[in-house]
């Protein structure tokens, strides 16, 4: 039998005892709350928090129950059901959530219960440059915040630097929000499966925000984020500039910043220590050696003693530090 963990948030005008009764076996009440109950599906969202970083190899879903309605999330899908019989239904409702990924979104009528169901996988896969967001508080939507700034990266794993970066932005930034952008797709055409980005993103989830999208290149991203600034490391901004990434042509790297600079985007550059040299490079030690000086100017250079803390993925991957793998549900 497949065990779940779940999160449960029950309006306080029902009977609790009454709600667990009904809940079938395989679902193991990690979290309880009773709450009054304003948005059914924004409680379920909220549900997840707690079991966005849940260490188990089983499913993991945010339930919300009221006296006429279920909602049942996971950060991929969510199952809206309405009618006077809904808890009695609990099995047959849990059984459909678990198909939604094989099921296009939709409306249905099944057992007197009026259904709803978003499966977001799908949105996402709709369009190459689909981008959805995950708040704070678990739900799912697809507002981008104005002049955001906008950290991307693999995330793997995510790291006490990463975390130094993103403190270091609020500070400096204290009126502008912060994203985490996690792509499923890389510069260099590579692709993560959508399982591996969940799992990447189950790591930030619930403590910042964070978009997962299918953008590679800088100038695709800034379409997604309008007045963004970016903030990456040295070997990135190196990328950025490298006409390898423009059909091999400096008119065309050229024609890209000055896009980018039309849609009020520019980048931090976060310097590192060359392993070889042992010596901290910045972005203005370098930039005399790259393409496109006349957009030189929205690339910020930190220094060292605005910000430098020696720690990568690629250094902790090396080392043998992975991912848990177990901890969303398979796709």
């Amino acid at each position: 039998m497949n065990i779940i963990n779940a999160s449960i948030y029950v309006d306080y005008s029902i009977n609790l005892l009454h709600v667990l009764s009904h809940i079938p076996s395989r679902i193991v009440p990690v979290k309880i709350k009773n709450v009054q109950v304003k948005d059914i599906c924004l409680e379920a969202s909220r549900g997840l928090v707690s079991l966005l970083s849940y260490p188990s190899n089983i499913t993991y879903i945010g339930i919300c129950v009221s006296s006429n309605a279920i909602a049942i999330r996971d950060p991929i899908r969510l199952l809206y059901a309405e009618g006077s019989s809904v808890l009695n239904q609990f099995d047959m409702l849990l059984t459909t959530f678990q198909k939604l990924p094989k099921t296009p979104t939709g409306n249905i009528v099944l057992s007197s219960l009026r259904i709803h169901y978003i499966n977001y996988i799908e949105l996402f896969l709709k369009n190459n440059n689909g981008i959805f967001c995950i708040e704070l508080d678990g739900s799912i939507t697809h507002s981008i915040p104005q002049c955001p700034i906008v950290y991307c990266g693999t995330f793997n794993p995510f790291h006490k630097a990463h975390k130094k970066i993103i403190e270091y932005m609020s500070m400096r930034f204290t009126h502008r929000p912060i994203i985490l952008d996690i792509s499923q797709r890389s510069e260099d055409k590579s692709v993560t499966s959508l399982t591996n980005t969940f799992i990447r993103a189950s790591q930030v989830a619930g403590i910042y925000k964070v978009n997962i999208s299918n953008t590679s290149l800088y100038i695709d991203k800034c379409k997604n984020y309008p007045g963004g600034t970016f903030v990456v490391g040295l070997d990135t901004a190196v990328r950025i500039l490298n006409k390898r990434y423009y059909q091999n042509s400096e008119i065309n790297l050229k024609k890209a910043m000055h896009t980018i600079a039309d849609m009020g985007c520019n980048f931090i550059v976060v310097g590192r220590k060359d392993d070889t040299t042992n010596k901290f490079l910045e972005f203005d030690f370098v930039k005399s050696t790259l393409p496109a000086k006349e957009y030189h100017y929205l690339f910020i250079s930190l220094n060292e003693k605005e910000f430098r803390y020696d720690l990568s993925s690629t250094y902790l991957r090396a080392r043998g530090t992975v991912l848990n793998k177990n901890i969303l549900p398979k796709l």
